[in-house]
């Protein structure tokens, strides 16, 4: 009676997904790119600019302290503006690049949560 040979190993799920990966992260880029020297718009004037929550950040433990104490309940966006605020002022730059970056993990996640919501590994 012949044996069965045991099952390889699946791939790595992120090997297997890297050229989606990267075709999701250059269509996020050149997406938003043309923001990253914007100024800031609607209500970053009144939650970034005029916060003494955020202007008040002196070091990283008050940036991460300062969204349970800000404008609505928007806590995590905040935090991300106190330290935003902490490591660069009001360069929006740096705002934008953060925002970005988000923007970059969000699709990676909604792309990871499709792939397991449809199980294809492929």
């Amino acid at each position: 009676m012949p044996r069965k040979r045991p099952a390889a190993p699946p791939a790595p799920w992120i090997p297997r997904h890297a050229f989606s990966f990267a075709v999701l992260i250059v269509l996020t880029l050149l997406t938003y790119i043309n923001s990253l020297h914007g100024k800031f718009v609607f209500d970053d004037l009144q939650v970034v600019q005029q916060s003494p929550e955020i202007m008040n950040v002196k070091t990283f433990r008050d940036a991460l302290n300062a969204g349970w104490f800000g404008v609505g309940q928007r806590h995590l966006l905040f935090v991300t503006y106190a330290l935003n605020y902490y490591w660069s002022g009001l360069d929006t730059f740096s705002y934008h690049v953060l925002n970005l970056v988000l923007h970059i993990v969000n699709v990676l996640l909604v792309y990871g949560i499709v792939l397991a919501v449809l199980k294809q590994d492929a």
